[in-house]
């Protein structure tokens, strides 16, 4: 594929672009500004020059390892690449493997050259080394990352495209030698290229035929909508009646609470004439009682004044 080709070298551009404006920072040349930070300071005013580095063991042995867990597979991948190319004879495919396997193993290498030259230039510190470390192989991941990005954006053409690589270099030695082979893993990738098609059209089928069913219920809802419309048109007609004896009803009910204010009203005038009864009624019996008692005594005085009268 011509797009896979060209997605390809750009990254490999790239990842050599990177790669060289590291290595061209790491370089010393005293009559430029580059990034190389000297170990040794010596200042003015003390003959003793001091070591600013405090890289140690364990920042470099941290440096090896992720070195060797990152790039040593791709350098075995690549040697592997350009070690088999030949087994393919005198044909297209022993160029291609001999330049994905250069360029695989060129790019690893040229990511450990510039990490040990860069750190080797830059780094003072232990948290610097693996800093800078991690950085450099992160730009030697970008085939990965456009891997992952290919994988999200376009996964068929992503699958075609790895489907006919590995097609074309499959472990079969007389597929390889013979141009029969050929010729029939052709006619292979070209059924398949059919058989996708056919299932893809036979999705479009099985969707338009979803879509169909969906409008037959769609017409069927319709129907029933109408029908229910007709109804809903009878029910306005007998909702404006039962609307006008909700009103009558409602102008009822405010009468019947007027009347029940007004007949609280009065209630509550004749609880106040009631009570205002009762305390007149208790001011007669206190009278009574104060006017019997007055008679209680004068029966007595009077009583006495017989017997008074009497001696």
């Amino acid at each position: 594929s011509i797009t896979a080709w060209v997605l390809a070298i750009v990254v490999l551009v790239a990842q050599v672009i990177c790669f060289s404006v590291y290595i061209n920072g790491a370089t010393l040349v005293f009559d430029s500004d580059k990034d190389w930070v000297y170990q040794y300071v010596c200042p003015r005013d003390n003959p003793a020059c001091r070591i600013t580095s405090d890289v140690g063991g364990l920042g470099w042995i941290f440096f090896a390892v992720f070195l060797a867990v990152h790039l040593l597979s791709d350098i075995v991948n690549g040697l592997k690449l350009v070690w088999n190319a030949p087994r393919y004879g005198l044909s297209w495919k022993t160029c291609q493997c001999l330049f994905g396997g250069f360029c695989l193993f060129s790019i690893s290498a040229l990511a450990l050259f510039s990490s040990v030259v860069y750190n080797v230039a830059i780094s003072r510190s232990n948290l610097e080394l693996i800093f800078n470390t991690v950085i450099l192989l992160f730009v030697n991941e970008l085939d990965e990352k456009m891997f992952s990005c290919l994988e999200t954006i376009s996964p068929k053409w992503l699958e075609m495209t790895s489907g006919e690589i590995k097609a074309t270099f499959s472990n079969n030695k007389d597929s390889v030698e013979n141009t029969d082979g050929e010729d029939i893993k052709e006619t292979i990738l070209e059924h398949q290229g059919r058989i996708n098609e056919l299932e893809e059209e036979i999705g479009r089928i099985a969707h338009l035929e979803s879509k169909l069913k969906d409008i037959g219920r769609i017409a069927h809802l319709e129907s029933k909508l109408s029908q229910n419309g007709v109804a809903i048109k009878i029910n306005r007609g007998g909702n404006k009646k039962l609307k006008k004896k909700m009103t009558k009803i409602v102008a009822k009910q405010a009468a019947n609470r007027k009347e029940v204010r007004r007949v609280a009203l009065q209630n509550q005038d004749h609880d106040r004439r009631v009570l205002a009864l009762e305390s007149c009624r208790e001011q007669q019996n206190r009278r009574f009682d104060e006017f019997e008692q007055n008679q209680a005594e004068f029966n007595i005085l009077k009583e006495r004044v017989i017997l008074l009268e009497a001696n």
